[in-house]
Formats: structure tokens, sequence, C-alpha cells
């Protein structure tokens, strides 16, 4: 049986492209071809494909609104992202979208072949070297942070980010937007934090992460500085 892709690209050219590619060899079938994120969600509620393959590459298809929006309706849908931006918070934000693979636009044709088959069948795909960048990069922060208050240490990476971006001064419609997550889902994180920090409220929580710069100081927005919270 073959694998049903839907594409998202809204290149006609690379669109074509990737359909013939696919075309070629029998385990895939292209169901459908969209130019926008709304075309993609109306193609998925109709055919149901396997796979999605979005292009992230175009800021007018945003593809990690996409891919979220996508995987909150069709949890069964698999996503791949095609990708030139191999920036760690981008690969980052993508997955947390829900895509199971990033796959650069210079890889060889088989290897995209082999990463959607594997994703096809439950796996996921992120290069060895990525990996060990990302491993590292996570490790170095944490210890940063740890060496500047250990409170800090007693939360998950997945909330000292939705600390960052609080802090930073995002309301928690945008921070659910920014990471690919639902509002209630990011609301719960922030009342955890609160509970796992011992603080009161939310404001005790973001005045503790800026003194302790868990946000870069040129990144807040209308937050107020709090250099007394830091020993808290």
């Amino acid at each position: 049986m073959s694998i049903r892709v839907l594409l998202l690209q809204d290149d006609g050219l690379l669109r074509a492209g990737l359909k013939a590619l696919l075309e070629r060899h029998a385990q895939f079938s292209v169901i459908g071809e969209a130019t926008s994120e709304s075309e993609a969600l109306r193609i998925c509620r109709i055919e149901s494909p396997d796979l999605v393959l979005i292009d992230f590459s175009v800021p007018e298809l945003n593809g990690l609104a996409a891919s979220a929006h996508i995987r909150s309706e069709h949890a069964r849908i698999k996503v791949v992202a095609l990708s030139d931006d191999d920036r760690e918070e981008m690969v980052i934000r993508a997955f947390r979208s829900g895509v199971s693979a990033c796959v650069w636009k210079g890889v060889s044709a088989s290897n995209l072949l082999e990463v959607m088959e594997t994703v096809s069948k439950g796996g996921s795909y992120l290069t060895l070297e990525l990996y060990q960048q990302l491993l590292q990069s996570l490790e170095s922060r944490r210890a940063e942070l740890d060496d500047r208050n250990p409170k800090l240490g007693r939360l998950s990476a997945r909330e000292l980010e939705v600390l960052r971006l609080v802090a930073s001064g995002q309301c928690t419609k945008d921070v659910a937007v920014t990471l690919g997550l639902s509002f209630e889902t990011v609301r719960s994180y922030r009342k955890t934090m609160v509970k796992k920090l011992g603080f009161s409220n939310l404001a005790l929580l973001t005045a503790f992460a800026i003194a302790n710069g868990v946000v870069d100081g040129a990144n807040r927005k209308n937050v107020p500085d709090y250099p007394a919270l830091a020993a808290i």
C-alpha cells in the first residue's frame, strides 16, 4: 500500500519536481497539492493523507503554524519539514510544532525518500550532527542557569523555554503560537512553574526569571527590572 502524500509548497516549479520524484517510486502517491495552510487543511479533511511535506523556508506559508494546525486536527497525519534554516531555535520550534523530521533542501533525493518512509512508519529523523549540537547547547544553557540560581534546575527544558518567552513580555496566546502549543498547555506550564519555584503568582515568577538572566535585557518588552529577586 502506497504512502499518501500532500505537498504544501507555493513554488510551482519545486512542487512539480517533488511530485515527479515521488511518483517515480511506487511506495509513494501524491494525493494533493496545496499552496496555503488553509488549502492544506481542507485537503487533509477530505483526503486524510499519511504525510504532509511542508516547505518551511517560505515565510508566506508559515510552516510552523501549518504543522501545528494539521497535527492538532489530525494526529494520525505525519509532517516532514523541508528547510534551508538550520538554526537551533528554528529546528526546535519545528519539532515542537509537530513535525517528525527536518530535512535540508540540499539533501539527496534518496535520503529524502528514506526519511519520508521512516516517518510514515512512525519514526522521526534528525541528523546526528544537529542532534549533538542541540544537546550540547541545551546542556550548556541549563548549566549556566543552574549556576545563577539552583531553583531553575527544577524546570524542564520546555518549561524554561516557556519561562523565557513569558519573561520577554509575551502573553499566553503569543507563547502558544511561538511554540506550536495550545493555549491550555501553555497556561498549565505557567501554573506548574509557579508551583515548582514556590511563587504566589506569575508576576513574581516573571520578575525572578528576568533577574536571573533567563531572558536577555535586549529581548525584554516593557518588563521592569527586579534585581533584588535574583537571590530568591
